[in-house]
C-alpha cells in the first residue's frame, strides 16, 4: 500500500528515509579530539595511565633491565601523537612489548617510528596497520572509556545487527526509543532526528528487558543470569586491558564433552532462549576434543559495552566453565578474574593458567 508511505518515501528509499530520522553519532576520533581539546597540553588518559604503571612498577623494571626511572617522561614524549587513536595504539603496543620483556625506551622510539609512518603512508607494512587491522574498534572503544565518554549503540543499522535476527528485539528497542524521544518532546519528523540521548537510553532499556525477559525459566533463571553476568563481564574486563588477547571479543567456547552435565544444560538452555547463539564448532587445538562456540545475543552486548562485531573468542577451562555456568561461589568467580587479568594489564605476570596463547596474539606478533 504506497498511500501508507509517508510523503517522500517509496519502496526504494525508506529504508534510507527512516534511517534519517534518527541523529546520527559523531565518529570516535571527532569525539575523542574534542575531549582532548578541553584540557590542552594535558596527556591523554591512555598515556596518564601508562605513566601511572611506569611509576609504579618502576623498581621492577629497573632490576629487570628493561628501563631507568629517569627515563619515563621521555618515553611518554616519544609515543605522543596529534591522532589520538594512533596515540592509543602505541600505547597498546608498549604494553606489549612490556608483556614481551623488551627494553621499553628502544620499543619505544621504534613504535613512533611506525606511528610516523603509518600516518604518513598508511604503510601496511608497520605495527599500527596490523593492530589498527584487527583491534580498530576495540582500541576505539577503550579511548571512549579512558575519556569518560559512553559507547556508541545508535543507528538502525546498529539496532538491527543488535536484534540477532530476531523481528521482536528490533521492534522492543524501537519502542523504547520512542518512548524517550516523546518523554523529551523530540518529534519523529524533526530535521535533527530523533537525539543520540534518546537512542542510548531507549538501547539501555531494550538490553535491560531482554536480560530480564526470560521468567519462563523458573527456578533456573538465576543460574542463568548468573552466567550471562559473569561471561560478559569478563569479556569485557578483557576487552578493555591494556593489552587485550583478541579482537571484538563477544563469543566464548566451551569444551563439549569436558564439561558437567548440569553446566552443559544451562548453557544449551540459555542457547535455546536465543540468549547465546551457536558459531561453529571446531577441534580443540591442544586436546584434539571438539569445543562448542556461542556469541552472545546483540542486545546483551550495550549492557556490557561489548562489540556486536566478533572475531576473536575467549576459551573457559573446564574449571572456569563450571564455575560460571554453574553457580559457582563469588570467592571462586573472583579468583578466575584475577589469574585472567594477569597476563592483561601490567606487569603481565603469566601466572597458573592452562590457556594457551591466543590465536590473534600468534598471528599479529
Amino acid at each position: 500500500n504506497h498511500g501508507a508511505w509517508p510523503l517522500g518515501w517509496n519502496d526504494e528509499n525508506a529504508e534510507t528515509q527512516f534511517a534519517a530520522c534518527f541523529e546520527a553519532a559523531m565518529p570516535t576520533e571527532e569525539r575523542a579530539k574534542r575531549k582532548l581539546s578541553e584540557r590542552p597540553g594535558e596527556l591523554a588518559p591512555w598515556l596518564k595511565n601508562l605513566e601511572h604503571y611506569l611509576k609504579e612498577h618502576a623498581e621492577a623494571l629497573r632490576t629487570a633491565e628493561l628501563m631507568q626511572p629517569k627515563e619515563i617522561p621521555a618515553l611518554l614524549d616519544v609515543l605522543r601523537h596529534e591522532d589520538p587513536l594512533l596515540e592509543k595504539t602505541s600505547t597498546f603496543l608498549l604494553y606489549r612489548a612490556w608483556s614481551s620483556r623488551e627494553p621499553l625506551t628502544k620499543a619505544a622510539r621504534k613504535i613512533a617510528e611506525s606511528a610516523s609512518r603509518f600516518s604518513e603512508t598508511g604503510d601496511r607494512g608497520t605495527d599500527h596497520w596490523r593492530v589498527l587491522d584487527k583491534f580498530r574498534d576495540d582500541l576505539r572503544a577503550q579511548m571512549l572509556k579512558d575519556l569518560g565518554l559512553d559507547q556508541s549503540y545508535a543507528g538502525l543499522a546498529t539496532w538491527i545487527r543488535m536484534s540477532s535476527g530476531i523481528a521482536r528485539n528490533l521492534i522492543i528497542t524501537l519502542k523504547h526509543i520512542f518512548d524517550w524521544a516523546s518523554f523529551y518532546q523530540e518529534g519523529f519528523g524533526a530535521p535533527q532526528g530523533i537525539s543520540l540521548r534518546s537512542q542510548a537510553k531507549g538501547v539501555e532499556d531494550a538490553s535491560e528487558w531482554f536480560v530480564n525477559d526470560a521468567q519462563v525459566l523458573g527456578q533456573d533463571l538465576g543460574t542463568v543470569q548468573s552466567g550471562i553476568k559473569r561471561t560478559c563481564s569478563l569479556m569485557r574486563t578483557l576487552r578493555f586491558a591494556e593489552k587485550p588477547p583478541e579482537c571484538s571479543l563477544s563469543t566464548f567456547e566451551a569444551d563439549r564433552d569436558g564439561v558437567l552435565p548440569e553446566v552443559r544444560r544451562i548453557i544449551e538452555l540459555s542457547q535455546k532462549w536465543s540468549i547465546y547463539i551457536p558459531a561453529s564448532d571446531r577441534p580443540e587445538r591442544n586436546s584434539g576434543g571438539d569445543v562448542s562456540k556461542y556469541r552472545i545475543n546483540g542486545m546483551i552486548a550495550p549492557k556490557y559495552d561489548l562489540p556486536l562485531y566478533t572475531r576473536g573468542s575467549v576459551h573457559l577451562t573446564q574449571d572456569e566453565a563450571h564455575v560460571i555456568f554453574g553457580n559457582g561461589s563469588e570467592a571462586d568467580y573472583a579468583r578466575i578474574m584475577r589469574v585472567r587479568e594477569l597476563r592483561v594489564r601490567p606487569p603481565f605476570l603469566r601466572g597458573n593458567r592452562s590457556e594457551p596463547e591466543s590465536e590473534h596474539e600468534q598471528e599479529l606478533f
